[in-house]
């Protein structure tokens, strides 16, 4: 299930581009990803949620980053539109 911590099984050359259909903030469920960076020679890692306006664009490859989706609260709704891209 898409609520648990996941990396796709996509094709390696797939890029998804997602556009919000509406504002998303943390009561519409958005997709959360885990990032990971060095600091002082230690690997720090943090979770981010995908915030964002209307009409923001991510462009991400799900192959090789961790991620999965929150739920949205009651009566709220997270739209938005996909488009995986293979690239060549």
């Amino acid at each position: 299930s898409t609520d648990q911590w996941h990396i796709d099984k996509s094709p390696t050359n797939t890029l998804k581009i997602f556009i919000l259909l509406h504002d998303i903030e943390l009561k519409n469920g958005p997709m959360e990803f885990k990032t990971q960076y060095n600091v002082d020679n230690k690997v720090e890692q943090s979770i981010l949620n995908c915030e964002g306006s209307f009409g923001d664009i991510l462009i991400i490859n799900t192959n090789f980053l961790e991620h999965r989706a929150t739920y949205p609260f009651k009566n709220m709704t997270r739209d938005l539109l996909c488009f995986n891209i293979e690239t060549s």
